[in-house]
């Protein structure tokens, strides 16, 4: 495992990876307002695309072109990235999310982008259950929107066991934790000194094979 603090656009280790898994800025400020709620700061980017649209564009040029393996993290109301082949849906099950708060349905499921070739696995739906983490549990006192590690385990699981993992906004560390669960190589980068500490926080707490993501 490989941890760097810094901006993605100058740390640049993580291009020599295998497949980019990565939860970008949606680009919907939408943690400025759960941050209100929660008390923990917005991610930086969360206003736009471009930051997103950066790395997919240095993943390309990097690796020679579309068909380098990749899977983003993204939202129903923004444009999918360019190249993208198939949609995975994450549905969060009973949980009802944001959304437009004068509907009668909240949003219980998050769009997941697959780009480029390589994966591997026996065919599954497009649909992935998994709770998400509980507004109750701790870590969402230290990040607006932490993945589920056995969500990324998924992911990584359609992954040849050789490839390396990149993951260039690595937040609360979801990536970095799922492939050092599955035995997998990672190469991270954290903007946000505070999510580096969270990062090594959580792994030196959560031994291999012990990890709860819903523990108190």
């Amino acid at each position: 495992m490989t941890l760097f603090h810094g901006d993605c656009r100058e740390e640049l280790a993580w291009l020599n990876a295998d497949v980019l898994v990565t939860d970008p800025p949606y680009g919907v400020a939408f943690s400025e307002k759960r941050t209100k709620r929660q008390k923990v700061g917005a991610i930086i980017g969360d206003d736009s695309t471009d930051t997103r649209d950066m790395a997919v564009g240095l993943w390309r040029e990097q690796q020679g072109g579309v068909n380098k393996p990749a899977l983003l993290f993204g939202h129903y109301r923004i444009p999918r990235p360019v190249d993208t082949r198939h949609v995975l849906i994450w549905s969060k099950g009973d949980n009802t999310g944001l959304g437009d708060t004068s509907l009668p349905w909240g949003v219980s499921y998050e769009e997941i982008y697959v780009m480029g070739r390589g994966f591997k696995g026996s065919r599954e739906p497009n649909i992935i259950t998994c709770p998400t983490i509980p507004s109750s549990h701790w870590l969402r006192q230290r990040h607006p929107a932490p993945k589920p590690v056995p969500l990324i385990e998924r992911l990584l699981s359609k992954c040849p066991p050789e490839w390396v993992v990149a993951d260039p906004f690595a937040g609360s560390g979801a990536t970095v934790i799922a492939a050092r669960n599955l035995g997998r190589r990672v190469v991270a980068v954290e903007l946000e000194e505070r999510y580096c500490e969270l990062i090594v926080e959580r792994i030196q707490n959560t031994p291999v094979g012990l990890f709860d993501e819903f523990e108190e």
